[in-house]
């Protein structure tokens, strides 16, 4: 009987379930005229444990065959007759040995042919899958019986699975999706079977929100994510409503914003790591807001610029009244402008950050005079 190791078949004593017929050959008549007809069963043979049977049946001289009637479950049944001729061999003889030739009983053994593919059923390669016993509880490829990959149709196959039942399992899926956790029972019952599955994966998403600090959506800013190489995975420019990022792959990245709109400061980089569960981790946190699709969703805030003037005596410090002053951007467009007072002037959501501005006076009160102009950059809040 074949033996399989990998897959542990042939050593549990499955051979007790084998059992042959010996069956007449010819027309048998016996001594008492009672006829025996060709093809008749006369015995049924059962096996000991070192793989030989024995007759015990009383038989007249004559041609019989023996052909195998049951196996074990596992095994092809071997439909060979093997001739036997029982001649007289001499009164002293009340035991014959016959040789019945050798019966093989080879596995049954199919296959298992799998396809995967995406939400749209489209083929996605590079997953890994496991054929695995079917009590199995760890679904690790060290655990696993067979391992394949699907090819870049999708197709992935186990071949020559002998008999029995089986999990299919998804050990590692392809980049940018989410590991599926169904596992398939699959069963082989019947010699050259063939048992098809088809598996399917959802993408790896992502939601960003640009919001202002009062949690209100802002367009206009330009963003990026980015990969722990350094490599813009994607670029885009926020439109007041949530930005999903899909198929990324599992892995640790960052959402830069590269320019922020106008009257705002550019946010701090997010970074963060998403697994191939699609959960997603913040600086340690796991991410508990989700869109209402449920999506993964991180925030990041924008503040508004800040900036604010005080026009000053140079001798007392105090504050200034009566000068006329504006603030110029770097196409000398007048922004802001106003008369000094007894408070110094705030500018909030008006300038843009990163970009340079001239602070200009026009008028100065009496007993002073005009201060030049002072450029100064716009880098974040000023205050």
């Amino acid at each position: 009987m074949e033996h399989d190791e990998i897959y542990g078949i042939g050593k549990n004593n499955e051979y007790l379930s084998v059992r042959f017929g010996l069956f007449a050959a010819e027309d048998i008549t016996a001594n008492d005229g009672s006829v025996i007809p060709e093809n008749g069963l006369i015995a049924e043979i059962s096996l000991n444990e070192d793989m030989t049977a024995t007759i015990a049946e009383q038989l007249p001289f004559a041609k019989y065959y023996v052909q195998e009637i049951a196996t074990d479950e596992h095994y092809v049944l071997n439909g060979e007759k093997y001739l036997v001729t029982f001649q007289y061999q001499g009164q002293e003889f009340t035991t014959v040995n016959i040789d019945c030739g050798q019966f093989e009983n080879v596995l049954k053994r199919g296959s298992v042919d799998g396809k995967k593919v995406n939400p749209n059923g489209e083929p996605l390669d590079g997953a890994m899958i496991g054929l695995f016993h079917a009590d199995a509880t760890d679904f690790s490829g060290a655990n696993a019986i067979y391992t394949e990959v699907s090819d870049e149709n999708g197709y992935f196959s186990f071949e020559n699975v002998p008999y029995g039942n089986y999990i299919v399992k998804e050990i590692l899926p392809p980049d940018g999706y989410i590991l599926t956790e169904k596992a398939y029972p699959v069963t082989i019952s019947e010699d050259k079977e063939t048992v098809e599955i088809e598996i399917e994966n959802s993408p790896i998403k992502i939601a960003v929100s640009k919001e202002d600090v009062y949690g209100e959506e802002l367009s206009g800013a330009e963003m990026q994510l980015v990969n722990e190489f350094g490599e813009i995975v994607q670029e885009w420019t926020s439109d007041g409503t949530n930005h999903v990022i899909s198929e990324i792959p599992a892995g640790y990245y960052t959402i830069k914003e590269i320019s922020a709109p106008d009257g705002y400061v550019i946010a701090t980089n997010i970074s963060f790591i998403v697994n191939v569960k699609n959960e997603v981790t913040v600086e340690n946190v796991e991410v508990s807001a989700f869109t209402e699709d449920g999506i993964p969703l991180i925030t990041m805030v924008d503040d508004t610029t800040a900036v604010r003037i005080s026009k000053q005596d140079i001798t007392t410090g105090e504050e200034l009244a009566g000068a006329n002053l504006e603030v110029i951007d770097e196409n000398g467009n007048v922004i802001d402008e106003w008369i000094s007072g007894t408070q110094p002037h705030f500018i909030e959501s008006v300038l843009t950050a990163g970009k340079t501005y001239i602070l200009r006076e026009t008028i100065t009160p009496d007993g002073y005079v005009i201060t030049s102009d002072i450029e100064f950059p716009l880098h974040q809040s000023i205050c």
